[in-house]
């Protein structure tokens, strides 16, 4: 399930990444805990992966990744290599899932399709094509290289998206409502490192409504250096949140009050 939002800010050259820690665990477990490990994991000093769905798939990626380009300078060279070990390891899931059972392995069954019976080729075509379930996973490649900063979506099958026209990428169960929270706030890529920190901060806040998002949020801005916001920090910004909470409810009931309605506002005698 869960949360991850990465977005662009000061123009391309500030970058802020949140995330909850609520984790899936997928076949043998197959259940949703809170837990202490972070879903934002460093590539290199300034490239980042964040990943939602079944932990055990994303962890094993991760470290592949992490194993493969630590010296990578460009966030598209850890993207592609991402979207290639996804693919990869999605292949590997179908031919467990789909053709072992049948005693084939994927090179000879692409091999000799015309030799099988047809009717069972569809059924294993379709169910590999269109298998959503037994792979889930997403990844959201951010950082800052030469040319700035750079966010990457990888989305089943195994797509990816550059998301810096948009400036970021939300994904997990919660996408929906950090997405519609920064789009709503008229969030851009051309604000500054604290108006993006705040709004993203409050998309990860307003994503909790969405059953498997945990309440703890990790933040980590990436600028000039790298800094991995503390818990005092974060208190700081619900802060903010909860005062500004409190100041529209009150500015919106004072004008509901004046508001006319049929051309009566509130306490005037409707007689």
């Amino acid at each position: 399930m869960t949360v991850c939002i990465a977005a662009i800010a000061d123009d391309g050259k500030s970058l802020i990444l949140a995330s909850d820690r609520e984790v899936t665990y997928g076949f043998p477990i197959n259940t949703e805990v809170e837990s202490d490990n972070k879903k934002i994991q460093k590539i290199t000093d300034k490239i980042f992966i964040l990943f939602s769905g079944d932990s055990f798939v994303g962890s094993q990626l991760i470290e592949e990744i992490k194993n493969e380009k630590q010296g990578a300078t460009s966030v598209k060279e850890v993207a592609e290599a991402a979207r290639l070990k996804y693919v990869a390891l999605r292949t590997k899931r179908m031919e467990q899932l789909y053709l072992e059972p049948r005693g084939l392995k994927l090179k000879d069954y692409m091999q000799n399709q015309k030799d099988l019976e047809q009717q069972i080729v569809l059924m294993i075509d379709n169910g590999m094509s269109k298998d959503n379930q037994s792979f889930v996973l997403a990844l959201i490649v951010a950082g800052i290289d030469e040319s700035g900063a750079h966010v990457y979506g990888i989305f089943h099958p195994g797509i990816m998206n550059l998301m810096d026209v948009s400036g970021f990428c939300a994904i997990g169960i919660g996408d929906v409502h950090a997405t519609n929270s920064l789009i709503g706030n008229t969030y851009t890529s051309k604000m500054s490192l604290r108006e993006v920190l705040y709004l993203v901060y409050e998309a990860k806040k307003r994503s909790e409504v969405a059953p498997g998002v945990g309440k703890y949020t990790d933040m980590i801005t990436v600028s000039n250096d790298v800094h991995d916001l503390t818990d005092n920090e974060i208190g700081e910004l619900d802060k903010i949140r909860e005062s500004l909470s409190n100041k529209f409810e009150k500015d919106l009931k004072e004008a509901l009050e004046k508001y006319k309605l049929a051309g009566k506002v509130q306490g005037e005698n409707h007689e």
